[in-house]
């Protein structure tokens, strides 16, 4: 989709203009120093970055793998709110959400999913996420994210076969912090957050709290029903309870809960969402409801020789979503969906301490149990039976639980051979036990149609093997070569989708090795880093949604794929003050073997969906004092998305397109206060589009321009 939206081209160059103008030559000072003012003169090197996505705390340019690191810091700069706005500055990292918040279609170096469990793994404060449902999370009060590329079975296990989302919250200490910020912009947003974190007893008892509370109108308007279609009012809190009774104990309580409402996200003919990305014609309007509420409680324990660590976590997520499935303000169907999804996880992992020691090792386990509860109706109306869908008004029913339990064992070695030359080895043994009751039904009146009714209860075991073997040179301080491999998995399961035929009640697991080569440099008196990966994932059995000649769609198992490329990403200090992030990435991902049997098509060589060819991010920041107290703020980012297919048959296809951000700003000793600006082009793309049966192709148009105003104290 090219920019339909693109009538601001010379606005938004404008705006580029006045941004050059910001951005331009002048005094600077250090991002690291003080925001009050600062010696221009002050040593200006890159900051290192810690990050513990092996389980560990390590120096980001000294773990042998391709990560990227986006601190609390660089969130706040950035004014980034959710994972998605994440993904638009991470290399071969893209989310695509369509229908609402439930279905976060996530793909990493062309590898994801598009149905069922998520294909990349989502992990905060330790505790894994199994559902896409839960990936678009507040980033308010985060300390770091952390996106690790490439399979992570050993240490992560089941649905982490294309990668790793790790999300770390800042934890209160002895220094008391405080802060509140609101907002404003068009489309009616209002946004209020706040922080706190405090010692109860000095050293000893601390306190964590944070809340966020979102309003906005709709980005679009339905003008078959006269008012906005996807509007929105999100309430967040997280609270910790910190406990260090002594050095080498510390235990965190950790509680959060959500509330968001909203209106379904709006779907219409691809076409006419090319045409006017900001209007559909919908015969209903639809929500998008959440409420979710989670616990973990982690203790670390520092024993002779040993480092003990346990955490455990429990998630409870309802979700309750309804929409016109078919776009149009034809009646058609409406689709209605209530989960009920309940998690508890248990890992308890042994460490060797943090000494220098030539051999450092890991050892643990891991137990979940899932517990979901789905009802879907599908209400057809009279034009479903005037376009031969049905022979009558009536609903489709499904009500379906699944009960999940498993069990894993996984160790890991890191053994120094030389002082340049480190080892790494690991697996992990992964147990999966799934079990589906399932009944199905077409209603008419409330009353079950004689002969309509359907049956599935049934239960499978999955069990895998998961190796990864790395080899890390690091000649001095400032690069490191490396290279690894690593087997993924993803756990089979069953078809809990309306009309599924006997023969697709269930797949199979999917099963990747991923292969990787790299290096990460630091130079230019540690201002400069660069690092690059190259990679090559091939799949089996991989797990594509197909529609059905029915209304309705079964996950199958394809034959063969693979994907390959790689990704860079520089991070540089020019001078005081000014920082520039970029990063590229190519991916090549094609199915190798690949026939539907429902269209008698043969896919093999096509591309695989939500995979785009080409990413690159650039983002150029800068701080100068003005006065004896404060700063100005500049920010530009571009972002540019590579063209993708939606689907296996490669018929729908999203162009390329750029993404242009602005943010500006005054900052003083203890407030801030910003001008900001997504998709200064208005940019127009499709979030998500598929092929309705007898309809043409469906889409849901992605965020226009919004822009607004931010001002936020700290005490």
């Amino acid at each position: 989709m090219q920019a339909s939206r693109g009538k601001g081209m010379a606005r938004g160059a404008a705006m580029l203009l006045l941004a050059g103008q910001m951005l331009g030559p002048g005094p600077v000072i250090a991002e690291g120093s003080s925001k009050g003012g600062a010696e221009a003169d002050e040593i200006y090197q890159l900051e290192a970055v810690t990050v513990t996505a092996e389980k560990r705390p390590e120096a980001l340019q000294d773990v042998p793998a391709s990560i990227t690191a986006v601190t609390g810091d660089q969130i706040d700069d950035a004014g980034i709110q959710s994972i998605t706005e994440i993904a638009n500055q991470v290399p071969n990292l893209h989310i695509s959400t369509w229908g609402g918040r439930r279905n976060s279609h996530v793909f990493m170096r062309g590898v994801g999913a598009t149905y069922g469990e998520p294909a990349v793994g989502f992990y905060v404060d330790g505790v894994g996420y199994t559902s896409d449902g839960m990936f678009d999370m507040d980033l308010f009060d985060v300390e770091r994210v952390e996106v690790l590329r490439g399979p992570q079975g050993t240490l992560y296990g089941r649905n982490a076969l294309a990668g790793v989302i790790n999300i770390v919250t800042r934890q209160p200490t002895n220094e008391t912090e405080a802060r509140v910020s609101a907002g404003a912009g068009n489309f009616g947003q209002r946004e209020l957050k706040g922080s706190l974190r405090t010692p109860l007893v000095e050293d000893k008892l601390f306190l964590g709290l944070s809340a966020s509370a979102t309003r906005r109108d709709g980005y679009v308007d339905n003008t078959h029903l006269g008012e906005k279609a996807d509007d929105r009012d999100d309430q967040s809190l997280r609270a910790n309870l910190r406990w260090t009774p002594t050095a080498d104990l510390d235990a965190t309580l950790s509680l959060d809960a959500e509330r968001f409402r909203g209106g379904a996200y709006p779907l219409g003919p691809l076409q006419e969402i090319r045409d006017h990305p900001d209007r559909v014609r919908n015969d209903f309007a639809g929500h998008d409801n959440r409420d979710a509420f989670g616990s973990s409680l982690s203790l670390n324990c520092n024993a002779p020789g040993v480092r003990v660590t346990s955490i455990t976590g429990w998630r409870d997520w309802e979700n309750d979503g309804v929409g016109d499935t078919d776009g149009s303000p034809l009646d058609i169907v409406q689709e209605n969906t209530q989960e009920d999804w309940k998690q508890l996880t248990q890992e308890l992992r042994l460490a060797s301490p943090e000494t220098e020691s030539a051999l450092r090792w890991m050892a643990g386990l891991y137990y979940y149990q899932e517990d979901t509860g789905i009802v879907t109706r599908s209400r057809f109306g009279s034009d479903a039976v005037a376009m031969g869908f049905v022979p009558a008004p009536m609903d489709s029913v499904l009500d379906a639980n699944k009960d999940d339990q498993g069990y894993a064992l996984f160790g890991q070695l890191d053994y120094r051979i030389t002082d340049h030359v480190t080892l790494t080895a690991g697996l992990r043994r992964d147990h999966d036990k799934r079990r589906v009751r399932m009944h199905t039904r077409m209603e008419m009146g409330g009353t079950p149609v004689p002969g309509s009714e359907g049956d599935l209860n049934d239960r499978r075991v999955f069990k895998e093997w998961l190796p990864k073997i790395a080899l890390a040179y690091k000649p001095d301080a400032n690069i490191l070569w490396y290279a690894n491999a690593a087997k993924g998995y993803r756990a089979g399961g069953f078809n809990t989708l309306m009309n599924v035929d006997p023969a697709d009640a269930n797949f199979d697991p999917e099963h990747s090795i991923n292969y990787e080569a790299g290096l990460k440099w630091s130079g230019w008196q540690k201002r400069l880093s660069f690092n690059l990966a190259l990679f090559r994932v091939n799949l089996t059995d991989q797990q594509v949604i197909q529609l059905t000649p029915s209304i309705g769609s079964v996950v199958r198992n394809a034959g063969e794929s693979h994907s390959q490329g790689l990704e860079a990403e520089l991070v540089l200090r020019p001078a005081p003050g000014w920082d520039v992030n970029a990063g590229y990435s190519y991916t090549d991902a094609r199915f190798d073997k690949y026939r539907d049997d429902v269209r008698g098509a043969d896919y093999a060589g096509n591309r695989v969906p939500l995979v785009p060819r080409q990413m690159f991010n650039l983002a150029v920041q800068n701080r100068r004092p003005i006065g004896a107290s404060a700063v100005l703020f500049s920010r530009l980012e571009l972002q540019r998305i590579g063209d993708f297919h939606w689907d296996t048959a490669n018929t729908l296809k999203q162009g390329a397109y750029n993404l242009v951000n602005l943010r500006l700003g005054v900052e003083g000793d203890n407030w801030e206060a910003y001008l900001w600006g997504k998709n200064l082009l208005d940019e127009g793309y499709a979030e998500f589009a598929y092929d309705f049966p007898g309809l043409g192709p469906r889409a849901q148009a992605g965020r226009p321009r919004t822009f607004g105003v931010t001002v936020s104290a700290r005490f």
